[in-house]
């Protein structure tokens, strides 16, 4: 099957592929943008309660990590970590990705979806903008560009 054609899932993270998960990881220019996965996945041991960690599957194969927050009692969903494993860039599967993700927030009936990057991170304002999320105006704490979807 062409890599085009790959269908692209998200499974959560487990005791079956979280050390999958840890090898996976972005080009070196692109480190100083997003945690590590080893530090997400004991970001999210902490905050179990609201945070989900899935792998971005092409068919079988591991390419991709997302971290999501699932406060139900706010308005705010937010995609708070996403990399695609620098073996499998620029092949469109980030998209692809991304739109699994947007699906996966439409199925559990919410309507906003949040997410930040920084400045400097001109591809991921791109694949976001490409995506349909829109820039805010505003800047998180961290200095980050907040962008927005309503679906």
């Amino acid at each position: 099957m062409s890599e085009s054609n790959q269908v692209i899932t998200l499974r959560e993270i487990n005791e079956d592929n979280y050390d999958e998960c840890i090898k996976l990881e972005v080009n070196e220019e692109q480190s100083a943008f997003v945690a590590s996965n080893i530090y997400s996945i004991a970001q999210a041991y902490i905050y179990r309660e609201t945070v989900k960690l899935f792998g971005i599957y092409a068919e079988e194969m591991l390419i991709g990590f997302v971290m999501l927050n699932m406060e139900k009692d706010k308005d705010e969903y937010w995609i708070c970590r996403f990399m695609i494993d620098r073996n499998y860039q620029k092949r469109g599967y980030g998209k692809k990705a991304m739109k699994e993700i947007i699906d996966f927030f439409r199925k559990e009936k919410i309507r906003k979806i949040n997410l930040s990057f920084e400045p400097e991170n001109i591809l991921a304002m791109k694949l976001y903008s490409a995506c349909g999320f829109k820039e805010t105006g505003e800047m998180d704490e961290d200095g980050e560009i907040i962008m927005e979807m309503r679906i």
